[in-house]
């Protein structure tokens, strides 16, 4: 059996440690991307959107977000999908990449990790950047950025965020343009399940096992939920909890922890996978409020989404969320500030803070909820007006094309 050059390469690469591959992947991509000198070319057609177009994750999620909206403003758009090389993960609904992408004018948007901007850039081809604007589109979830960030940035002209939170992390390394652009998040206002046919009072807690189990903090989740309505047994048989998650098995010590939280508690269920949108809202109408005890966002989208729908969420009143939520229009969770560690290694920055949000106040929520079905009723009709203000559709396309035909300050 003879062994390739290549898969000889593969298997010594294979052998360096995870966080040194890492740093020399980010290093080497950065000294072949070609820098972005300010201030750069002017915005204009074709709009090149550069992500992980085909994959189901938040990052894919934004990439093709923004591709409908800027369609839908009647502008020239077409896609670069980087899903083999970046993330892979599930396959999302299919998109049309639009036109073959040809060299000269136009405007890049990467929709990626900053650090991995350089990568992007290259795999989409030094002759097809050159000439183009090249936009960031950025969303970072502590408040400082790490060194391999802020190296990235001399790759883009200007940097796009979801939130205040991010963009102020942003502006501490850089003078590029910076602008606080907020995912597009539908809003039809669905009623409230109310009470019927004895169904119990039901919470979802979404979360990505594979990469932010510490950050998303479905344990914190677990015990809430047990402090508000009992041990089992025991407990109250008219609330559950659902985990809506992704990639249990990627995550093993998270997902013993979690299943000795649950501790054979049947009120709380798993739902491990990847849901189509039809899926996922027929999901959300089946429960009466979104939880997500987060030690950091940097926007929250599945907290947006939820609100747009008329659920009433529970959520830690820290970071980009905070963008949207209030006391008016949601239940936000008091917390305290501590070191950021992470076991999963993502967001393992103990010279930086993130939150610890107080059970005792999310269980002191739940239990509010679960007896007054009218103040879910409130608290849906308002976070559904926040998220039409802060988050519509056709504001999102309105500021694009704003940002990228007109110069304009937004």
């Amino acid at each position: 059996m003879t062994i390739s050059p290549r898969d000889t390469a593969r298997t010594l690469w294979r052998t360096v440690p995870s966080g040194l591959r890492r740093s020399l992947l980010f290093k080497t991509t950065r000294l072949a991307a070609p820098a972005a000198r300010t201030p750069g070319p002017p915005a204009a057609e074709p709009m090149v959107v550069v992500g992980p177009i085909a994959s189901a994750t938040g990052l894919g999620e934004g990439a093709r977000l923004c591709m409908r909206a800027l369609r839908a403003q009647g502008l020239d758009v077409r896609g670069f999908d980087v899903s083999p090389v970046m993330l892979g993960g599930d396959p999302a609904e299919p998109i049309d990449l639009g036109l073959p992408i040809q060299p000269g004018p136009g405007t890049v948007i990467l929709h990626v990790n900053a650090p991995l901007a350089p990568l992007a850039l290259l795999m989409l081809g030094r002759g097809l950047a050159k000439g183009k604007r090249i936009i960031g589109y950025f969303a970072w979830e502590l408040p400082d950025l790490p060194a391999d960030w802020i190296a990235a940035l001399e790759h883009v002209h200007e940097i796009w965020v979801p939130s205040r939170f991010t963009a102020e992390a942003f502006r501490r390394h850089t003078d590029r343009p910076i602008h606080v652009v907020a995912h597009p998040v539908a809003a039809p206002g669905l009623p409230p399940r109310g009470v019927d046919g004895g169904e119990p009072f039901t919470i979802l807690t979404p979360f990505n096992m594979a990469s932010g189990f510490t950050r998303k903090n479905p344990m914190a989740a677990v015990e809430a939920f047990k402090l508000a309505f009992g041990q089992a047994p025991g407990g109250t048989a008219d609330a559950r909890l659902i985990l809506k998650t992704h990639h249990v098995s990627a995550y093993p010590a998270g997902r013993d922890q979690l299943a000795a939280a649950i501790d054979g508690d049947p009120r709380v269920s798993m739902i491990d996978g990847t849901l189509g949108r039809a899926e996922l809202d027929a999901l959300i109408g089946r429960c009466d409020a979104l939880m997500l005890l987060h030690r950091s966002e940097g926007f929250g989208l599945p907290l947006a989404e939820a609100m747009g729908r008329g659920l009433p969420v529970v959520a830690t009143n820290w970071s980009g969320n905070t963008d949207f939520m209030n006391f008016g229009n949601s239940c936000p969770v008091s917390y305290c500030l501590i070191p950021a560690r992470d076991p999963q290694g993502g967001y393992d920055y103990a010279d930086q803070v993130w939150a610890e949000p107080s059970v005792e106040n999310a269980a002191l929520h739940l239990r509010r909820l679960a007896g007054d079905v009218q103040l879910r009723a409130d608290l849906g009709r308002a976070a559904v007006q926040a998220i039409r203000l802060h988050c519509s559709i056709q504001g999102y396309a309105t500021t694009l094309r704003s940002l990228l035909l007109s110069g304009a300050e937004v």
